[in-house]
């Protein structure tokens, strides 16, 4: 608190003794000089404005452009910084994973909803075994995010943009820094048998569906598992 008022009051001196300083030159400036220095402030203002409004108005060019492959190598490896902070292997990716994840993700944008079932009732650890040989044990997280910021004046709603890679990254730490008894996310994210992991993301113009799908695999099997016998 103390740091907030100190350097809150220091900031306050510094811009009351440019504007002092400011105000003298303008009393004294002749007329030509106080229409430039006019410019000049309204100028600075107009940029500062449009600084800070900038992604209500203009497309944000990460997030026009962003690559999903990018965004899921760089979260497996925050999800391996949280597991190895806490002394817990490290997971490698797991493409059959990704593609379950991807595809659970893509189905929720689709019909916009959002649930751990598919669209017609089929459970994570089946839809895994439909993409592979059914022979791994899994675990799913999922999260919803929104992908823009609102602004209000009065009665006017802005909407802007946000930075894909900050969302997916604000998600998976929310659920990593659950605490118990409400800690299901923060328990998948650090279990100690999972081994692999696919990641799966998929928005729209307001909402962001993302999902972690980890899996435990500790054997490898030479030929698939026959569906009959």
């Amino acid at each position: 608190m103390r740091f907030y008022i100190k350097y809150g009051i220091k900031g306050v001196g510094i811009s009351l003794f440019f504007w002092t300083i400011l105000s003298i030159c303008y009393k004294i400036a002749t007329m030509k000089l106080k229409i430039i220095i006019r410019i000049i402030i309204y100028s600075l203002l107009i940029f500062i404005l449009i600084y800070k409004l900038k992604d209500f108005f203009f497309t944000n060019s990460e997030y026009s452009k962003v690559n999903p492959n990018s965004l899921k190598i760089n979260m497996i490896k925050i999800i391996n910084d949280e597991r190895e902070s806490n002394n817990i292997p490290s997971v490698e990716y797991d493409s059959i994973a990704s593609v379950s994840a991807q595809y659970h993700a893509d189905e929720m944008k689709k019909h916009n909803y959002f649930s751990h079932y598919s669209i017609n009732g089929i459970p994570p650890y089946i839809r895994y075994s439909l993409k592979s040989n059914g022979a791994f044990a899994i675990g799913e997280n999922i999260a919803l995010g929104t992908n823009y910021k609102l602004l209000k004046i009065g009665f006017i709603e802005l909407k802007g943009k946000i930075d894909i890679k900050n969302i997916i990254k604000k998600l998976n730490y929310d659920m990593y820094s659950e605490k118990p008894p409400n800690d299901g996310h923060r328990k998948t994210i650090l279990n100690k048998h999972y081994n692999h992991i696919g990641i799966g993301i998929a928005y729209n113009d307001t909402l962001l569906f993302y999902v972690e799908t980890f899996t435990g695999k500790y054997i490898k099997l030479l030929n698939d598992i026959p569906h009959k016998i």
